[in-house]
């Protein structure tokens, strides 16, 4: 018996040397934050809802919640009191990814370019100040521009992005290498740390709504910067992480309602898959819901290669789109690996906006934490493939917290029929144009996700091979468990063997047992 007691002292002594506790050091933390879509005009107290909040011709409006409303954007309670939680939750991140949209959804004649820039400049000058050592990466969103969403592309003609950098104070927060890039077109790349490359594009440029450059081969030639800066990425052996503001793809609210001309939107698939192997991960905004999307090998549909993450807004604004609703405000915190810049995992955070109003107080609150409430490893595109697989079993939940989360809990039971599901799957799973477009056409052959059996021949699930996962399993897990006890034997017998040598008093505590 004192024997099996050295052996379990030894054991526990040991484990630091066999790797316990060994990756903590590779885990690091950044932010994302997204749309604050900042309003200047909100008005608590005579705010008109059906303007935006800002004050009305009449005082006779109900007084208006001090952090905003579902059906306005974000006053500027709501934008400290967001970037406050951030550094609550996480005071030293290595850097934020700054998604864009500072300005609200307000029309063209309401607002000028002055304002554009001041506006930017007071969100910027903010967040420096929250955040005053840390590294603040912004990228420009579709309303940052005036008229918004036509953002230039030839600097001959516009000063915009210099004035971005003077008058909005993002010379703060970029190098000088960085605002040279950014000069040209609104993009740039850095690396934070040594293996880590972070490539923020602007792709507003390749956006439906952008008029001035549908014309046009490569906007701001920033697909040939971005193809070279992905080759310079590998020859130096880095990881990269891509961030913009508009993903490509579709909008999983509204059928058929793309984000890029399709011309684009293929060059810049294009780009993704030829290098995959070291864009480890992708942050984008905009659409102001919480979703992802999951890009494929061009000769395998069940060979996922890309995983592009799709951040919730700050500002809970309502969208005028049909069927798009509001969502209470939100910040994510991202954990990833040092060294291999996988995604570990994200925790969603978010603000509860109706209570925070009633208690005058704003009480950020963690939603979900990936590994929790997905049980997911890492986010890789394997890992989010198996999440896609398992919202066809409606049986487990996952769904209908995809769909919960998707509001950012601010729809906490969203109802969602066969067509709303196949919506949702086209959406996260079909970037290309014409294979969504054949998804989307054959939601009627697909399955009910009312129904509790699995989806019919008709619906190509992936990975149909993962029936056979857990018997393997059931292997793997014996082999690491006989191996253990094994090493475990090892160590115990050369304990035992050193206690032999030398043996302390009969009473000694175990702290003077020698431990190497």
């Amino acid at each position: 018996m004192k024997d099996i007691t050295v052996i379990f002292f030894c054991f526990c002594a040991f484990g630091g040397e066999f790797g316990v506790d060994s990756d903590r050091g590779n885990k690091r933390y950044f932010w994302q934050v997204s749309d604050f879509h900042f309003d200047a005009s909100y008005s608590s107290r005579h705010g008109d809802p059906s303007k935006m909040c800002h004050e009305g011709s009449v005082s006779n409006f109900s007084q208006l919640g001090m952090f905003g409303n579902y059906l306005c954007d974000a006053p500027w309670k709501l934008v400290t009191s967001a970037m406050q939680a951030m550094k609550d939750f996480s005071p030293d991140p290595d850097f934020i990814l700054w998604s864009g949209d500072s300005i609200p959804h307000v029309k063209d004649a309401d607002i000028n370019l002055e304002k554009v820039y001041i506006n930017i400049g007071n969100v910027t000058d903010e967040i420096r100040k929250t955040f005053p050592n840390t590294s603040i990466f912004p990228v420009l969103g579709n309303h940052d521009s005036y008229p918004s969403n036509e953002m230039p592309y030839d600097i001959n003609l516009s000063d915009y992005y210099r004035q971005i950098l003077t008058s909005s104070h993002w010379d703060s927060l970029l190098d000088d290498n960085c605002q040279k890039q950014f000069q040209k077109g609104g993009y740039f790349s850095i690396s934070p740390h040594f293996g880590l490359r972070i490539i923020a594009l602007n792709t507003n440029l390749y956006s439906t709504l952008n008029t001035l450059t549908n014309h046009l081969v490569d906007p701001a030639d920033q697909f040939q910067w971005l193809d070279g800066q992905l080759d310079d990425a590998r020859k130096s052996k880095e990881k990269v992480f891509l961030v913009a503001h508009i993903s490509p793809g579709f909008f999983e609210k509204i059928p058929n309602f793309p984000w890029f001309y399709e011309d684009y939107n293929k060059r810049y698939l294009d780009l993704l898959r030829k290098h995959a192997d070291i864009i480890t991960a992708q942050f984008y905004g905009h659409e102001h819901t919480d979703s992802f999307r999951l890009l494929y090998d061009s000769n395998s549909t069940e060979k996922p290669i890309g995983c592009l993450l799709l951040s919730p807004s700050v500002t809970p604004w309502r969208s005028t789109l049909p069927g798009v609703g509001a969502n209470n405000p939100a910040i994510r915190l991202f954990e990833y690996d040092i060294e291999t810049g996988i995604i570990q995992r994200y925790q969603q955070f978010y603000l509860n906006l109706t209570a925070a109003n009633i208690d005058r107080n704003a009480t950020w609150l963690q939603e979900y934490d990936t590994k929790e409430d997905y049980a997911l490893d890492k986010i890789t595109p394997y890992d989010m493939q198996h999440l896609v697989d398992s919202f066809y079993n409606i049986k487990n939940g996952i769904f209908q917290k995809y769909l919960i989360f998707n509001s950012v809990s601010q729809e906490l039971t969203p109802a969602c029929n066969s067509s709303c599901f196949q919506q949702n799957i086209c959406a996260i799973t079909k970037l290309v144009v014409d294979e969504y477009e054949s998804c989307i056409a054959g939601s009627k052959t697909t399955s009910n996700p009312s129904s509790t059996k699995n989806p019919d021949s008709t619906t190509k699930k992936h990975h149909d091979h993962d029936n056979d996962f857990p018997k393997l399993m059931y292997y793997v897990i014996g082999a690491i468990a006989i191996v253990i006890f094994v090493i475990f034997l090892i160590i115990g017998f050369l304990c035992i063997s050193r206690r032999r040598k030398i043996v302390p008093p009969r009473y000694a505590k175990f702290g003077s047992l020698p431990v190497n």
